[in-house]
């Protein structure tokens, strides 16, 4: 049953997290152009360890805001291929072990770290453009999406902030209940969704972030089918 399902952590909570998720797929509908959706489908044919110019134009069609030459110094970050390399693309924020997970965050806090570096680059564009490249692994670390799990809605350069929350949709993602949770809002997003739509290439990661921003979004939910 997906109706009425919850998200819960640390006395916060989402309610009729599957409906909120159709939100977010009605709002942002896959017109098949290369959006950042159709982008984010692509991922495993999409050059995993390079920052393409199709990248840098899909996370912009999601409020990305970078400019021609911010996008360029992003693609030419020394050590780039090296940084993401190190990034291995089958680690999955809610599923690896804490013992893998202590060695993945590190290399995650490096490239982010890195990618900030670039003059133009925010956490949040950094985020989108690293959410492309490891869509199981690094969530988008908006001021929306911060504001709700940390209380951090100004973080335009704060790494550290981008990690906390990171880990914390760790913590909610990882417990066995919120992950079923997922996983059967994903299914039945599947499920009414025609095949080959972007949407069917959500991650678990995507899937949560997608919610959080829904559910501060109150002037949208007169679009869920209570």
């Amino acid at each position: 049953m997906w109706r009425g399902l919850k998200v819960a952590w640390d006395g916060d909570s989402i309610n009729f997290f599957a409906e909120k998720l159709c939100v977010f797929c009605i709002l942002g509908p896959d017109t098949g152009k290369d959006t950042f959706f159709v982008r984010h489908a692509q991922r495993w044919h999409n050059k995993p360890n390079q920052i393409t110019e199709e990248d840098i134009t899909a996370a912009n069609s999601y409020q990305g805001r970078m400019s021609a030459e911010v996008g360029r110094r992003l693609q030419r970050l020394q050590g780039l291929s090296r940084l993401l390399k190190a990034v291995r693309p089958e680690w999955d924020l809610f599923g690896t072990k804490q013992q893998v997970w202590n060695d993945a965050i590190s290399h995650v806090q490096k490239l982010l770290t890195g990618c900030v570096g670039v003059r133009g680059v925010a956490v949040a564009t950094a985020t989108k453009v690293l959410h492309l490249k490891r869509p199981n692994l690094i969530p988008i670390c908006d001021s929306v999406v911060m504001g709700r799990l940390i209380q951090c809605s100004d973080s335009t350069n704060n790494v550290e902030r981008a990690m906390e929350c990171i880990e914390r949709f760790r913590t909610i993602g990882g417990s066995q209940e919120n992950h079923a949770v997922l996983c059967k809002a994903r299914e039945h997003l599947r499920q009414v969704l025609q095949e080959g739509n972007a949407y069917h290439g959500l991650s678990l990661v995507k899937v949560l972030d997608s919610v959080l921003w829904v559910d501060t979004k109150v002037e949208y939910w007169p679009l869920l089918e209570w």
